[in-house]
């Protein structure tokens, strides 16, 4: 039964590896409203001014990531890189999200008839 539900899992992880699409985009909210958006694919840094803080948002060979974080716990800065279409970075304290977005997945929030 224990192997059973390990190559459950194992396969679960796979499908999930497989289905994942590059990301193309940065995406920066502060409360819930979009304030910047930067390729992928320029290197950069940008200190994003949240309502709580500061986070210093750098993007290098393809990956996003936050260096530097105001907030105290700053687990933000522990959620590591980030490249793939629907991941994301949040910074609750400064009401931070940073989301990755691109691809054919990203294009269509919704269909309404």
């Amino acid at each position: 039964m224990i192997a059973g539900m390990i190559a459950i899992g194992l396969l679960f992880l796979v499908i999930v590896l497989l289905t994942q699409e590059e990301g193309e985009e940065v995406v920066v909210e502060v409360s819930g409203k979009p304030v910047a958006s930067f390729s992928l694919a320029e290197d950069q840094t940008y200190v994003i001014d949240g309502s709580g803080g500061t986070n210093t948002l750098v993007i290098k060979d393809g990956h996003a990531w936050v260096e530097e974080a105001s907030c105290p716990d700053g687990l933000c800065k522990n959620m590591g890189k980030i490249h793939n279409s629907s991941q994301s970075i949040v910074c609750l304290p400064n009401e931070v999200v940073i989301r990755i977005v691109g691809g054919e997945a990203s294009e269509i929030d919704a269909v309404i008839y």
